[in-house]
């Protein structure tokens, strides 16, 4: 059982619409602090979907598949990452090439 301080989850939420509120379209964080090791194999699916031409959501979709693939379900670091934004976004120059 995971006991973690449900306040984490508000100040998530917290700084990612202090971003939106900012302007920015799209963002990702967590929900609370993950390991390193996982973070990094979810950042490297990500990002390779995002220059292979998929939308932003789909990118998550991705990442959150191959953590769950190579670490299992148990290990929750593809849950703990949260979108906030359009889920059908792409990036112009990502998309194009």
């Amino acid at each position: 059982n995971w006991a973690g301080d449900p306040q984490v989850g508000m100040a998530a939420y917290g700084l990612a619409s202090a971003f939106l509120f900012a302007g920015v379209n799209s963002y990702i964080g967590t929900v609370w602090p993950i390991p390193e090791r996982s973070s990094a194999m979810f950042a490297k699916s990500f990002f390779h979907a995002l220059v292979h031409g998929l939308s932003v959501g789909e990118c998550v979709r991705e990442a959150r598949r191959e953590v769950i693939e190579k670490r299992g379900a148990g290990d929750l670091v593809w849950a703990s990452y949260v979108y906030y934004g359009d889920p059908s976004y792409q990036f112009p120059q990502l998309a194009a090439e």
